[in-house]
């Protein structure tokens, strides 16, 4: 039974997304019920000036989904306070509406001024639209960008009195766009479903529709010293890990072996999670390396990442969630197994689409249409052997049920270190082949 249980979560997730893509089931019909009478009103004027900016992410995302945005924000003069993500937990949705509005009060809070801009993908948009149909709580929102999510029949707030950016693509295959009643409706072709969330064409109509200007700059602005921070959370749920030790080691950019064996940088985590201080080399790759000696179920894994250019606080390492987790279950067929490596491969800012990108590992082709498939929009692709020492190339069934995760069936042998190359569209990063019990699990991101 217990090896079933991972299929039924597939199955339950694919219902999940098999609605998602005719109606957004983040979306509450009915509007927060805070005990007070809607009475008929009208919203302040939207203001031109610069507010901070909360950016919602989607199903099985994170905050870091808007690394790119924020930095871009900050190249055209936007403070670091106010560029905001918020992390919530998009398979239980536990009251993301109410956390949304705490922390809304709590930039207020800090920085005085008296409404905020809002921004939501996929699922966040439902969380938006919920949260923006009471009418206390909308009345601290300025404006709001919708961005892949679903065709609501009016703009966002109380009798659409939300000032709206909608934003979605034709090639969308996850949630089908289309015209808003009342909003300002931009269609942008050629764009997978994250994409709409994090491209350059997104960014810049969402700072136009802010502030009536154009954005000075569309990318970020390379700075001389580089820091980083960001936070430890699980993957999928969001759960913050408190006290993870973190050890970040340079890599050597021709072969990906480390350039010392001692860190360039070691820390634990805070109460929430968060952790920063690292001053990065330019364009150097590291390796960011997770562990809790104290939990005999928490496993190691080892971040790999191309090199940094600018600062970045939204550096997100996922942690595999508890055994008795949606999420966790759904990982939960992972082996652990110090004869083989497990590799994952994330692409955090885009999909890999079958003809339009070309991704390998080890020489493996993974951009195949049978494991990168348009309407897959796969973004992470898990690779290890099924249990006969062998590899076939081809898909683990366990990730077929659901878009943007596939698995393939490949052996990367333990018996000597190596280095396993992955090119994605060019670009190569090196992981090592860790006995994946005893020296845990390698994650290539792409950003």
């Amino acid at each position: 039974m217990k090896k079933l249980f991972p299929f039924f979560c597939c199955v339950l997730l694919a219902l999940v997304f098999t609605q998602c893509k005719d109606e957004d089931p983040s979306i509450d019909p009915n509007p927060i019920d805070n005990g007070i009478e809607e009475e008929v009103f009208e919203y302040p004027e939207a203001v031109d000036d610069v507010l901070p900016v909360i950016m919602v992410h989607g199903f099985l995302a994170s905050g870091d989904t808007y690394s790119l945005q924020a930095k871009r924000f900050i190249a055209n003069g936007y403070d670091q306070d106010y560029v905001h993500t918020f992390d919530w937990n998009s398979i239980e949705q536990d009251d993301p509406q109410g956390k949304l509005h705490a922390l809304i009060e709590d930039i207020l809070a800090e920085t005085g001024v008296d409404r905020v801009n809002l921004m939501g993908h996929s699922a966040g948009g439902g969380v938006c639209y919920s949260l923006l149909s009471d009418s206390i709580y909308s009345l601290n929102v300025n404006k709001y960008v919708h961005l892949g999510s679903t065709v609501n029949e009016d703009a966002a707030g109380i009798d659409g009195g939300i000032s709206t950016l909608n934003i979605y693509s034709e090639d969308d295959l996850i949630v089908e766009g289309g015209d808003i009643f009342n909003a300002e409706n931009v269609s942008i072709p050629g764009l997978d479903h994250y994409e709409v969330a994090t491209s350059s064409l997104t960014f810049e109509s969402v700072y136009q529709f802010f502030h009536n200007s154009e954005p000075q700059y569309l990318n970020p602005i390379p700075t001389k010293e580089i820091t980083l921070g960001g936070k430890v959370l699980t993957l999928g749920e969001n759960v913050p890990q408190a006290n993870i030790q973190l050890n970040i080691y340079a890599q050597d950019a021709q072969n990906g072996g480390r350039v010392n064996e001692t860190p360039d940088f070691s820390t634990t985590t805070d109460e929430n999670g968060f952790w920063d201080g690292f001053t990065a080399e330019p364009d150097t790759p590291y390796e960011f390396e997770i562990s809790n000696d104290s939990d005999p179920e928490f496993r190691k894994i080892h971040y790999y990442r191309t090199g940094f250019t600018s600062s970045d606080q939204l550096v997100y390492l996922r942690a595999f969630p508890g055994p008795s987790s949606l999420a966790g279950q759904l990982l939960s067929g992972i082996p652990s197994d110090d004869d083989q490596a497990v590799i994952a491969v994330f692409t955090s800012n885009q999909a890999v689409i079958s003809g339009r990108d070309e991704l390998s590992i080890a020489g493996v082709n993974l951009s195949t249409e049978a494991l990168a498939s348009a309407d897959q929009t796969t973004i992470a692709f898990f690779c290890y052997d099924d249990g006969d020492l062998q590899s076939s190339e081809s898909g683990l069934g366990i990730f077929g049920f659901v878009p943007f995760l596939n698995g393939i069936d490949l052996f990367f042998p333990t018996v000597e270190d190596s280095q396993i190359p992955v090119v994605f569209n060019g670009k190569t990063i090196y992981a090592q082949n860790w006995k994946s019990k005893q020296d845990g699990v390698s994650v290539v991101v792409f950003d």
